[in-house]
């Protein structure tokens, strides 16, 4: 069990940074500040308008980082747990596996206000 979560702690952390990233280039190329999706993220507290801050902020960011990482970090552990129970698969086909779980659960089963807002 140590070893699961010390995994999802990692994978989940990587998988954070880079999407975060991924996510303020985005939102550049669209002609939007890069803290905007990240921003919209903290929705789930704030509502609608922090998808509208431009601004780096504690209220805004960072609530939205940690919620965006905490989420992170969850759908790794069930990636990793799917690693250790089955061994023999690809970690592309566990990672394709528990992204469409992700974006099923994301998108289609919780509240709006629980979505992740970008």
């Amino acid at each position: 069990m140590h070893t699961l979560l010390i995994r999802s702690l990692i994978s989940g952390t990587a998988a954070s940074v880079v999407t975060s990233g991924v996510l303020a280039m985005l939102a550049r190329l669209e002609n939007r500040a890069a803290v905007q999706p990240l921003n919209a993220t903290s929705h789930w507290y704030w509502g609608d308008a922090a998808g509208r801050s431009r601004e780096l902020s504690f209220t805004h960011t960072a609530v939205g980082f940690l919620t965006h990482h905490a989420a992170s970090v969850l759908w790794a552990g069930l990636f990793e747990s799917a690693r250790r129970l089955y061994p023999g698969r690809t970690a592309l086909g566990d990672a394709l596996a528990v992204s469409a779980f992700a974006a099923a659960v994301d998108y289609g089963l919780v509240p709006k206000r629980l979505t992740p807002g970008w």
